[in-house]
């Protein structure tokens, strides 16, 4: 922990009692405002969408605001679990990044983006408004509509998705005006990351940790088939956007050779000075507990360096 000695006194941390949460806050506040170079910088906890990789068009174009809610989507703590999940090997070779497992969050986020991207690609060409008829049904209502094919019946009561009401109608309806909202894009992504997210951590070993399985709710995803093809092309084609799927990265290496358990033993001063201005970035890291020298929220104030 840093001494107290470390925040001076132009915040009001001089005392020897920890201070509240509100003062650590006050005291970057005023130490932003006093000087351009002081290493704390003050963050409100928005998510940055700078670096979300880019999709390449299918038949249509990639909406790149879909990509923003997958983004929004995996950032939810439900899905944290997902993310930390180990995937199968084989399966990663196949879309060439084996280091997946071994991944910085941020990283893993932008390889589902990919994954779902590439298997819309696969399901519906980004045809949003698009449906496919299933075979033998009376109704509409277990059709599969949007960009990732999904069977809004199906996905709201066995994936807990938000889908809209729809009419329970006894034939075929056409236009499909009954796609449970599944013509909306975003809740399509929403959806399809849920569905996603139960397969890779269902309790059956056939499906739990695996991409591409017989026995998964997407053709996209299913060996053997040409849809699944197509995903696995599209995302290979697109993967070195990851640098990390492939590149040997000790994400625990700072600019000039040290690591970061290292800045353990140096108040804040110290540690601003241990990492260059160049290479020092800040945005808030909600699952990292990598400096905490107070009780402060996790949501504000954390570095990334």
């Amino acid at each position: 922990m840093a001494p107290l000695s470390a925040f001076g006194t132009g915040g009001g941390l001089a005392s020897e009692t920890i201070p509240s949460s509100s003062k650590v806050n006050q005291w970057i506040d005023d130490q932003v405002v006093s000087s351009p170079k002081s290493c704390p910088i003050y963050s409100d906890g928005e998510t940055d969408y700078s670096d979300l990789p880019k999709i390449a068009d299918s038949s249509r174009p990639w909406d790149p605001s879909w990509s923003k809610t997958a983004l929004d989507t995996l950032n939810e703590p439900k899905f944290k679990r997902m993310l930390d999940m180990e995937i199968n090997k084989d399966d990663l070779e196949k879309l060439n990044c084996p280091n997946f497992n071994e991944m910085e969050e941020k990283d893993k986020k932008k390889f589902y983006i990919l994954l779902i991207s590439s298997m819309a690609h696969a399901e519906s060409g980004f045809k949003e408004k698009t449906y496919f008829q299933e075979p033998k049904q009376k109704s509409a209502i277990d059709d599969s509509y949007g960009l990732l094919q999904i069977d809004p019946n199906n996905g709201r009561n066995s994936y807990g998705c938000e889908t809209k009401s729809f009419k329970k109608s006894g034939k075929v309806v056409l236009g499909r005006e009954n796609d449970g909202g599944m013509f909306d894009p975003h809740l399509n992504i929403k959806c399809g990351l849920r569905i996603l997210k139960g397969q890779i951590l269902s309790k059956y070993s056939s499906r739990r940790g695996r991409l591409f399985t017989s026995n998964t709710y997407w053709a996209a995803l299913r060996p053997g088939n040409n849809a699944c093809n197509k995903t696995q092309n599209r995302f290979k084609s697109q993967v070195s956007q990851i640098s990390a799927c492939t590149k040997d990265s000790d994400s625990s290496s700072l600019p000039d050779g040290g690591t970061i358990g290292e800045l353990r033993n140096f108040n804040l001063t110290e540690q601003c000075e241990k990492v260059s201005d160049i290479s020092r970035k800040y945005k808030p890291i909600i699952e990292n507990d990598l400096y905490d020298p107070f009780t402060i929220p996790k949501k504000k104030h954390f570095f990334e360096l």
